[in-house]
């Protein structure tokens, strides 16, 4: 299972790098009708996520993200602000930061967490144990919102990668 889990985030991660990687700094924020989920709000969000559910789930130190939770997390509200962002770089940075802290922690506890009941009750009729969530954002959750930034591309007259 823990191979089958890694082989998703790294693939969501190659999909992610190839996805961004000639989209330009000042494009990030653009919202083509009917697809709010720009690029930069996308990787803040899969930051966020990762973060603040998967690091802590699988044992791992969250990093500071003062203030991303509110900005980027469940709930929020993509803004067409290009300047209501970090940069590329360092969008790209934490998200890769935080690729590697999920990869340390399946790698190290993930075989800890099988069966344990998720502790945040308002999240538990969506995943009743850690390993399902786990599992669930590792693969659709990351993969979904990379498919949007798909779309993305196409609206606004980029090519596909794959």
């Amino acid at each position: 299972m823990k191979d089958l889990l890694l082989y998703l985030w790294k693939s969501n991660q190659h999909y992610a790098m190839q996805l961004l990687g000639d989209i330009d700094e000042g494009r990030l924020a653009e919202q083509p009708v009917g697809l709010p989920n720009h690029p930069a709000w996308t990787i803040a969000h899969l930051s966020v996520a990762s973060n603040y559910l998967l690091v802590p789930a699988l044992g791992e130190t969250p990093m500071d993200l003062a203030g991303w939770d509110q900005k980027f997390g469940y709930g929020s509200k993509p803004l067409p602000d290009r300047s209501a962002y970090p940069s590329k770089e360092e969008l790209i940075g934490i998200y890769t930061e935080q690729h590697r802290l999920v990869e340390q922690g399946i790698k190290s506890n993930f075989d800890k967490i099988i069966g344990v009941e998720t502790p945040d009750e308002s999240m538990r009729a969506y995943f009743p144990t850690l390993d399902k969530m786990v599992g669930f954002m590792v693969s659709i959750h990351e993969a979904n919102h990379w498919g949007q930034v798909c779309d993305w591309r196409r609206a606004i007259g980029l090519p596909n990668v794959m």
